[in-house]
Parts: structure tokens; C-alpha cells; sequence
């Protein structure tokens, strides 16, 4: 209520802190209409909220450590939500969840994800070429199919990625050890995930098939015996805009030189707006394979879900 004969009136906005980028400063107005018993001569009010988070600047990570570590950073400290950052050298190890505005992964440096709930959130997402970003693994857990039992993935949250040519995001051999997993491999087999493991000689039994074709979240499971035979890891990609992959994007199980059954392939799942690239882009979740009598890994699953509109108006990747 404004009383008569007033010419004026202060209306208190509550404001809420957040540590989104308003360099230097963001506007609000307020317009008043549907007035009684009374004329109004300005119906707009202009307000101006200050940006309180500094100036954005560019820090740039060289050595081996926790992204938390002030000391591996130039300028010292870890980046805020309104700064980029610059992996230079070394290997930067996120063992919780972060934000930055532009994250870049040069070349020979690494950057890499520890526990299953840590994930970055950024604007923009850069693999150069000799860049890598993977997570640590592998991993013995019990034989479910449930998050718990999983102990490390990649998990990005942006609006736009991009892994330029010899760019990786990779999780390859960093999914379940031999044994273990939901389709575990056992006498020779090979781990199953995407479908069933291989038999090995002489076996009836083989991995099981398991997780969800259209959000696969699960690592791939180990082989049937001690040695390199561990499962794919897993990849989770949620990208508001667009996702450009020149490089390689893979969770592969390796191949095994003997004669036990091979890991798996893991779990690569992307939402996005536009998935961009060009054909020598590569999506890539296989199995291992097997040598003389043991059975090779199943491959793994990877969906990519995008907004069909904007897919259909950039046209196909490459």
C-alpha cells in the first residue's frame, strides 16, 4: 500500500547468494501495474546487483595432487566457480564434487576422478590432443549391479566438451577386477555386460548380461582369473549443449594373452544437445579378447541421448 500524496515508495527485493558469474554486475526491474485510486508516473524501478565474487581469473595446475591443493595452482588456490582452469601438466585427482568456469586438459597432462559421487560441473569442457581425463580403478566390489558397489566413474556436468583430435576421455581396464562384477566371468569364461561372456573350454558358465541400454551406468565385469583381465569403466556425460568428439571417448577391457576368460567393456552414457565431431570421432566400449581356450569379454553399452530438434538442424557428427 502506498499512502496518498506519496511520490515515492522503496520496495525490498531479497536477493540470494549464488557464485554464478555476474561480472561486473546484473540488472532487475520491477514494474508495477493494476493500480487503484491512483496514477502512476514511472511503473518501472531499475535495480543493480553487484557482483561480490571478484574477477574471474585463470589458474593453471601443474604437478600431481588433489584439485584441492592451493600450492599446484598458479595463482596459488583452487579455482572458484567463476574461474578457468588450465591442467598444464601432471595429474590432477578430483575425489569430490567441483566447479570451474572452462575446464582445458593439455597435452601430456591428466586429470582424473576418484570415488563414484564426485563429478565437475563447468561451462565448458577442453581435451587437447595428448590430454587425458579417466578415473582411478579398477575396483573389487560385491557381485550387484548396484552404485554402491562401484567405487569410481567419470561424471562431467557442462553445457559444451570437446575432445579434439588424440584427446581422451578414457576408462579402459578401469571397471571391475577378475571375478567380480554382475556378470563376472568364472572356469575360462569371459566377464559379461553388454551381453553374455564367452565360454571358455570345457564350462557351461559364462558372464551374465546386465544394466540399461538406453543409461547404462555400470562398469563392465572382470574375467575369470588374476592378471590384466579387469572390466571397462564407466563415463557419464551430461552436456546441456553440445558435444564434439574428434578424439577418442572409451571404456574398453583389454586383451588377455592367456587362457582365461577376458574382462568385459564398460559403460559410456551421454546426454546432450548435439553430439558433433567428425568420422574419425570414436565411441568406443569393447571386450577383451581372449587367447587359446578361455572366453572373450562381452562388450560393454553406450547411449547417447540427444534433443532431436537440434540434432536434425546440425545434421550428423562428421
Amino acid at each position: 500500500t502506498i499512502p496518498s500524496n506519496t511520490l515515492s515508495k522503496t520496495v525490498t527485493v531479497k536477493v540470494n547468494g549464488d557464485t554464478d558469474d555476474e561480472y561486473p554486475s546484473e540488472n532487475l526491474y520491477l514494474l508495477v501495474s493494476n493500480t487503484v485510486n491512483g496514477q502512476i508516473g514511472d511503473v518501472s524501478g531499475k535495480g543493480t546487483i553487484i557482483d561480490d565474487d571478484g574477477i574471474p581469473a585463470t589458474k593453471t595446475w601443474s604437478g600431481t595432487g588433489y584439485w584441492t591443493n592451493s600450492a599446484l595452482w598458479s595463482p596459488a588456490g583452487k579455482p572458484r566457480p567463476i574461474d578457468d582452469a588450465v591442467i598444464s601438466s601432471g595429474n590432477v585427482l578430483l575425489k569430490c564434487p567441483e566447479t570451474a568456469a572452462v575446464v582445458t586438459v593439455q597435452n601430456g597432462a591428466t586429470f582424473t576422478f576418484t570415488n563414484w559421487t564426485t563429478f565437475l560441473r563447468t561451462t565448458n569442457v577442453v581435451v587437447q590432443g595428448g590430454g587425458i581425463i579417466t578415473h582411478a580403478g579398477p575396483f573389487n566390489a560385491p557381485t550387484i549391479p548396484v552404485p554402491i558397489a562401484m567405487s569410481n566413474r567419470v561424471h562431467i556436468v557442462c553445457k559444451d566438451l570437446t575432445v579434439n583430435t588424440n584427446g581422451q576421455i578414457h576408462a579402459n581396464s578401469k571397471g571391475y577386477t577378475p571375478t567380480y562384477g554382475p556378470g563376472a566371468g568364472g572356469n575360462e569364461s569371459g566377464g559379461g555386460h553388454g551381453g553374455k561372456g564367452g565360454r571358455g573350454r570345457g564350462t557351461p558358465v559364462v558372464g551374465v548380461e546386465y544394466d540399461s541400454p538406453s543409461a547404462p551406468f555400470t562398469a563392465g565385469s572382470g574375467g575369470s582369473a588374476a592378471g590384466d583381465r579387469n572390466g571397462g569403466g564407466a563415463i557419464r556425460i551430461e552436456a546441456s549443449g553440445t558435444v564434439k568428439v574428434w578424439g577418442t571417448i572409451s571404456a574398453n577391457a583389454v586383451n588377455t594373452g592367456s587362457d582365461a576368460g577376458a574382462g568385459a567393456g564398460g559403460s559410456i552414457w551421454i546426454n546432450c544437445g548435439v553430439l558433433a565431431g567428425s568420422t574419425n570421432g570414436l565411441l568406443q566400449a569393447n571386450g577383451g579378447a581372449a587367447n587359446g581356450v578361455g572366453g572373450s569379454g562381452a562388450g560393454g553399452r553406450i547411449a547417447v541421448i540427444y534433443n532431436t530438434v537440434s540434432q536434425a538442424a546440425a545434421g550428423n557428427p562428421g
